[in-house]
Parts: structure tokens; C-alpha cells; sequence
């Protein structure tokens, strides 16, 4: 009986340590599951843009794109859409070259990150401009933020 007792305790363990902790977690993959809703920014913006301006969007530039998920969806949405990223951190932008955008094959084409600070200006124009993560929290006074 005892030998049924451990077996069961075994198996418990072994269940118990396939959930996800801190630990074993990549904290990219916890940020994109609990703070982003990629498919519907998505559709909400194409929605919206369609909406006012008349004709579907095909271009959007996300500020502070981090992993670049939503850059990711919006170009998988449609064969005729880009998606440009703007983010200051290298390590965050390469995650999501690596996770986000080369899994798209060939529409990862369609996909530019930019290395850089989102106040830099930029020549080109883009149907949609989202900034939707808390980055923008960076600003630390009103000037700062009215100038982005």
C-alpha cells in the first residue's frame, strides 16, 4: 500500500512540474500573453481606419513594439500589408525577429524593426500609427510626452 501511495505522490510531482513557474518561464512569452490582444488591435484598427478614411489600411508603424507581435499579425492579415516596429531595446526587438517575425516566412518581408527612439522622426507615412504597450510611461514630464 505504501508503494501505491509513492507512485500516486510521483506522479503528482511530475504533473506539478509542468506547469510554468518564474523560473522556467520566458518572460516575452508572459508580456505577449498577458498585455497584448494582437488580432483584435488588428481588426480594431483596420476597422476604425476603414471607417474614416474610406479604404482598407495597408501600412501601420507600432511604437514601442518590443517583440513585434502586433507588427507580426498586421503583416500576416493581408498579403498587401507592412508593419514597420520602432523600439530603443536591441535585445527585445532580436526575441522577436527570432519568435515573431522569421516564423512568417516569406511575409516576414513585409516586416522592418528599427532600432531607435520613437520622438526620431521618420520619412515614411503609414496608415495606422499604435503605440498600446506602457512604454510610453518613459516619458518622465509632460514635455517629454508632448513631444513624442
Amino acid at each position: 500500500m505504501a508503494k501505491k501511495k509513492s507512485k500516486g505522490r510521483k506522479r503528482a510531482k511530475k504533473a506539478k512540474s509542468a506547469e510554468p513557474t518564474a523560473h522556467k518561464a520566458d518572460k516575452h512569452v508572459l508580456y505577449q500573453m498577458s498585455v497584448q490582444a494582437p488580432d483584435f488591435e488588428v481588426e480594431l484598427a483596420s476597422k476604425q481606419f476603414k471607417k474614416r478614411v474610406g479604404r482598407p489600411a495597408r501600412s501601420l508603424r507600432e511604437d514601442f513594439c518590443g517583440t513585434a507581435l502586433l507588427c507580426s499579425k498586421w503583416a500576416a492579415s493581408h498579403p498587401e500589408r507592412t508593419a514597420t516596429g520602432v523600439d530603443i531595446d536591441a535585445s527585445v526587438l532580436a526575441w522577436g525577429r527570432e519568435h515573431n517575425i522569421a516564423p512568417l516566412g516569406d511575409e516576414a518581408a513585409r516586416v522592418t524593426l528599427i532600432e531607435g527612439d520613437v520622438r526620431a522622426p521618420h520619412e515614411t507615412k503609414h496608415d495606422v500609427l499604435m503605440a498600446l504597450n506602457y512604454s510610453y510611461f518613459c516619458f518622465k514630464s509632460r514635455t517629454e510626452l508632448r513631444g513624442y
